[in-house]
């Protein structure tokens, strides 16, 4: 008896309709098998000598311990649990690069108070209670880390003195919400771009990102609940951001198709800032990859986008410990929206963009005004200080115009007072969070901030 993948000491095993287990397991065995708990199901003929089963009826909860015989011999699995599992992949927002000190202190009060159900695969294959910090790379034997790994100049880190991202927060708040354990398959890499996560590689050899992803899906038994993914900084050149959206569609199909769940919830990220020197090009390129990424839901079923505009950064591009808790806990309401609310009972969908147009307001005796109008608030909009991160341009390539004098919120609406011509705004654009290095500060009533959007023709009358 061998087990060649689906069970693995420590993991979390993700459950099906009726709250028991349903994965998916690999043995070389002989004769018939047995377990010591739940059902097992011979699915199909065996390839290669290895034999796959279903393994159902072992309940929400643990920790269990598992005995499966042949007849010849036995293995056992220990300490592990069942419950829910995600998938955290991605480049380096997801792999994470937030302090470790600025939340140490509360991460050792959650090992105090007990979090054995919280757990991570990590890249190392072995599954272990989850951390701030997941994505340990150079810990990966796949071929695609080692080859990162051995280049020049590449050192191991003795200590992680950075490294926190949004996936343990995400599972934490996941476990509040829906009070089964959770599990998180840590898949990111910082940098990597959409080239790496090519779908078409259907081996499992870890010869690329999407390859490595899809061999330890199947190694904690080829079964999860959902995507939480943040990518897209490494396809702002100008080649990259054209095709952005059809690669990203390609990429969902595909992933969900291999996934064997056509409808597999998806939450992504979109980017935040770049604070770097940059020319016309470069912030034009930001933008539409965040449009590109507010819109994919118009094409991709069953995702949300989450706008990251107010987060504090730890540097020039990532966010920071305190940004990726809030982050997490907002991906989890995302999440839990898709899964399990539907129909919003406890949950909302992340804020968007509804319309953009001239408007008339009461009294107003200088100007003009635009209402951008939002949907999916909670308490309607709010600003720390004034309102901030609009702008009108007739160049979608770049700002042009600086005419907004005053922004004021109104429920769902922002209101836009400027002093542009009607005749000459039919021909403008509205940007909000332009570019690379714009701050902005709108959230909604609960600190949601809203998206990045644009460029959308002012006149136009919905999004």
């Amino acid at each position: 008896m061998e087990i060649k993948f689906g069970l693995q000491n420590g993991m979390v095993m993700q459950r099906g309709q009726d709250d028991t287990c349903a994965i998916t397991i690999g043995l070389q065995a002989a004769g018939a098998v047995k377990v010591s708990r739940g059902q097992i199901e011979e699915k199909a003929a065996a390839e290669e000598g290895i034999r796959t089963f279903r393994l159902t009826g072992i309940p929400t909860g643990g920790p269990y311990s598992l005995t499966v015989s042949d007849d010849e011999s036995q293995c056992t699995i220990d300490n592990f649990y069942v419950g829910d599992v995600w998938i955290l992949a991605g480049q380096s927002n997801m792999d994470g690069v937030g302090v470790y000190a600025d939340i140490k202190d509360e991460y050792e009060s959650d090992l105090a108070a007990g979090i054995e159900d919280i757990r991570a695969q990590y890249m190392d294959d072995n599954w272990k209670v989850a951390s701030p910090m997941l994505h340990q790379t150079w810990m990966s034997k796949d071929p695609f880390f080692v080859k990162i790994w051995s280049q020049d100049g590449m050192v191991k880190p003795t200590s992680q003195l950075r490294g926190v991202g949004p996936g343990y927060y995400f599972a934490k708040d996941m476990r509040r919400r829906c009070g089964v354990p959770q599990g998180v398959l840590a898949c990111a890499l910082g940098g990597s771009g959409m080239g790496q996560w090519d779908p078409s590689v259907k081996t499992l050899d870890g010869s690329n990102l999407y390859s490595s992803m899809m061999r330890r899906y199947r190694l904690a038994g080829g079964n999860a609940r959902g995507m939480f993914w943040y990518q897209g900084c490494s396809e702002t050149g100008t080649e990259a951001a054209a095709i952005f959206t059809d690669v990203m569609v390609r990429f969902c199909h595909e992933f969900r198709q291999d996934m064997g769940v056509p409808d597999m919830p998806f939450v992504q990220v979109q980017i935040l800032r770049y604070v770097v020197p940059v020319g016309d090009e470069f912030d034009r390129n930001w933008s539409s990859i965040r449009e590109q990424q507010r819109t994919l839901g118009q094409k991709v079923a069953n995702m949300d986008t989450l706008s990251v505009c107010t987060a504090s950064m730890a540097d020039g591009i990532h966010l920071s410990s305190r940004s990726q808790i809030d982050l997490g806990i907002r991906a989890a309401e995302s999440m839990y929206h898709l899964c399990f609310d539907r129909e919003g009972k406890e949950t909302m969908a992340a804020p968007d963009l509804e319309s953009v147009g001239p408007c008339t307001v009461k009294n107003n005796l200088v100007g003009n005004v635009v209402a951008v109008k939002f949907k999916n608030l909670k308490n309607g909009l709010k600003s720390e200080g004034l309102p901030t991160g609009f702008a009108f341009t007739t160049d979608p390539a770049h700002i042009t115009d600086r005419n907004i004098y005053r922004i004021e919120l109104e429920g769902d609406t922002a209101l836009l007072y400027h002093e542009i011509p009607a005749d000459r705004l039919k021909n403008m654009y509205l940007y909000y969070n332009f570019g690379c290095g714009t701050y902005c500060n709108l959230t909604d009533g609960a600190g949601r901030p809203i998206p990045a959007f644009g460029p959308i023709p002012v006149c136009a009358e919905n999004t």
